[in-house]
């Protein structure tokens, strides 16, 4: 295990002429707003590592390398991985290969696991046992420690056997750009304006109070970042529901704090709609779903994708109700589909 500057230097200094580098994050997220990183593991088709970040306070050779635009960094459900690299150093990688996108497109089950895909390719059952453990403890098991390393021991040797499977169905330029699209910085950006979005059965409230529970939520996120601590710390789902209605008061201070960010991003909150019946399809509407959703399907099974690939509800819906903003209406999805979409303009 890296434990020191000088050898972390000295790893990246080796890897530093590799064209793809298999890459993979523990962490620990149980009483915190940001996830810690506990461990970070690299393979290349030569050397294995574990990284104890931990252990090390300057990490510019790794993030050198993560700026080279030459290196193909592989993953396995690549988002949580770059949301910690993204908060922990500022940057994203250039370029990735996410072994679960790519199966996504491929004969594989949608979203299958890194256990399960190397079961089925590599023929090797992988260790689940310490799925589950404090990453961010030390000494680490032996055992913990192999089987983090083997998160990245056959990354490689997948990659290139999905990579031929996508060039041989002429899939490889779909993957790669919905490999783009999740390397965007501003998925990774905390906004506290979306902080109404995590609070479950918002929907619920009385329309009137909507502004108001949206400034909460607001205010509830930023008072986590601010103190790096989960959201429901600061206050619940149900305190948020309370304060809105009336019913529940905060004390003297967080009052305050709170009239305080209202008056500030006044405008913000008063511009803030919300409509619950926004996915709410007239009988009408619903009919249109099913018959889109059965021409995307059909459209899906004569490419060899899966629905899901395509298409979600989300997007069918968004496309029903305002004909924009649905995920398939750009990119190759939009290729495979405008023939269809271009029948839905006079609806």
């Amino acid at each position: 295990m890296i434990k020191s500057n000088v050898d972390l230097e000295n790893f990246c200094l080796k890897i530093s002429k590799s064209d793809h580098i298999a890459i993979d994050t523990e962490f620990k997220r149980t009483d915190t707003y940001f996830p810690i990183l506990c461990l970070i593991q690299i393979a290349t088709d030569e050397f294995l590592e574990i990284i104890d970040p931990i252990s090390i306070n300057n990490f510019q050779p790794l993030i050198n390398l993560l700026k080279n635009h030459k290196i193909t960094w592989i993953f396995h459900s690549a988002r949580q991985d770059l949301e910690l690299i993204f908060n922990e150093f500022g940057l994203l990688p250039k370029k990735i290969f996410d072994t679960q996108i790519a199966a996504n497109f491929l004969d594989f089950d949608y979203q299958i696991s890194y256990q399960a895909i190397i079961e089925k390719v590599c023929n090797v059952s992988l260790e689940k046992k310490y799925t589950r453990i404090d990453w961010s403890k030390r000494p680490l098991l032996a055992g913990a420690i192999d089987y983090a390393a083997d998160d990245v021991r056959y990354l490689i040797k997948l990659k290139n056997i999905l990579e031929k499977k996508l060039i041989s169905e002429k899939k490889l330029d779909w993957a790669n750009e919905d490999f783009r699209a999740i390397l965007n910085s501003n998925l990774y950006h905390s906004d506290i304006f979306e902080g109404w979005k995590k609070v479950k059965g918002f929907s619920k409230i009385n329309k009137i109070k909507y502004q108001y529970a949206y400034a909460v939520s607001a205010w509830r996120e930023k008072c986590a970042i601010k103190k790096d601590k989960p959201r429901k710390w600061i206050m619940s789902d149900e305190q948020i529901f309370s304060l809105a209605n009336g019913n529940y008061s905060l004390s003297k201070s967080k009052k305050q704090d709170l009239d305080s960010f209202c008056e500030h991003f006044k405008n913000e909150i008063n511009n803030f709609k919300f409509d619950k019946k926004i996915n709410i399809l007239t009988k009408l509407e619903s009919e249109q779903k099913k018959q889109l959703q059965s021409s995307l399907v059909a459209i899906a099974n004569q490419y060899n994708l899966k629905p899901e690939v395509l298409f979600n509800k989300k997007s069918i819906i968004s496309f029903i109700k305002t004909r924009q903003k649905a995920n398939f209406q750009s990119g190759w999805r939009y290729s495979l589909l405008k023939e269809e979409l271009s029948k839905w303009e006079t609806f």
